[in-house]
């Protein structure tokens, strides 16, 4: 353990030396949390559900291009193909992503 809380990790496998931050970054993690995108899997229309303000919502393929952008917490799918997505959302505190499945 270091001086200030970080945990640190020897990966012998990779030969890496790993570092986990104190509870600062982990909070952050747990407040990424707080955004819940449904349904998922969807069909036709996706929400996005959080507390802080979203500044742009950006969908992107499993190849990281960008296919639609939204200003709206509820939007529509229906014109995208079936596949695997992750959309983005940026608000005033930070950027986050999530993976969602269109049937």
């Amino acid at each position: 353990m270091g001086l200030n809380g970080d945990i640190i990790i020897a990966d012998y496998y990779n030969r890496r030396v790993r570092k986990m931050s104190s509870t600062n970054s982990l909070d952050q993690l747990f407040e990424q949390d707080l955004i819940s995108i449904y349904p998922n899997p969807a069909e036709d229309f996706i929400t996005v559900e959080t507390a802080e303000n979203i500044q742009q919502i950006s969908i992107l393929n499993i190849h990281g291009a960008l296919v639609k952008t939204a200003a709206t917490k509820t939007f529509s799918i229906a014109d995208l193909p079936n596949g695997i997505y992750f959309v983005e959302i940026l608000t005033d505190q930070a950027r986050t992503s999530k993976k969602i499945i269109k049937n």
